[in-house]
């Protein structure tokens, strides 16, 4: 739900606060507006409550693992169409994260990765909308 000054929002869904708060920092820099939830249910209520623009999704998180705030966001019609993407160091399977794309991420990340390479995915994301 991009603002009324074109913003968009990205919500970042990971319990490790050292990574939340760098991701979150330059993402804030490169001009979008975050959401933040420190484990799945909070995650998928914030989701349901804001309808960001994309996802950040952990795969690892306490109280819902990221596989099932995956399917309960793919599933719900209001949040179905929010682009999600995994990042996690948990799956490292490629089987794993094919079944990630086939319950609807859009990309999966393998911590740790290079930041710039997240946000240019994120940029050519909205470049291309």
């Amino acid at each position: 739900m991009a603002d009324s000054e074109g913003k968009k929002t990205v919500l970042l869904i990971d319990d490790e606060a050292s990574f939340v708060k760098v991701i979150a920092w330059k993402l804030e820099q490169k001009g979008f507006d975050i959401l933040t939830a420190e484990d799945g249910v909070v995650g998928l209520e914030t989701a349901q409550a804001n309808k960001p623009d994309l996802i950040l999704l952990d795969f690892m998180l306490p109280k819902l693992n990221g596989l099932l705030v995956l399917e309960k966001l793919k599933a719900d019609s209001e949040t179905a169409h929010i682009p999600v993407i995994v990042m996690t160091a948990a799956i490292g399977s490629d089987q794993k994260m094919q079944e990630l794309m086939d319950k609807g991420a859009l990309q999966c990340i393998t911590k740790p990765y290079d930041l710039n390479e997240l946000l240019a995915i994120i940029h050519a994301l909205f470049d291309a909308k």
